[in-house]
């Protein structure tokens, strides 16, 4: 999850979801009163990986940083077209 407090209260959490996608399909309507952004980004653990990922505070033109991001949007699309 990403999105903090006030994401939590006001329901727009982004949620990285690390599961079988049989598992992700039925929590996924639960999840979506919790937040926005709700994407399925591999098994299990792969979510805890993206949060990790994303929470390495960014520098100005932290170049690691944004390919860190680029290839979790890279995961996330290649998971959406299967």
């Amino acid at each position: 999850m990403s999105g903090g407090k006030r994401g939590a209260i006001d329901g727009t959490l982004s949620i990285m979801v690390g599961e079988p996608e049989e598992v992700f399909k039925r929590v996924r309507p639960v999840l979506e009163v919790l937040g926005k952004q709700v994407c399925l980004i591999g098994d299990a653990e792969a979510g805890q990986v993206a949060k990790a990922i994303l929470s390495t505070p960014p520098k100005k033109k932290d170049w690691k940083y944004n390919q860190k991001k680029q290839y979790l949007g890279e995961l996330h699309n290649a998971r959406r077209k299967r």
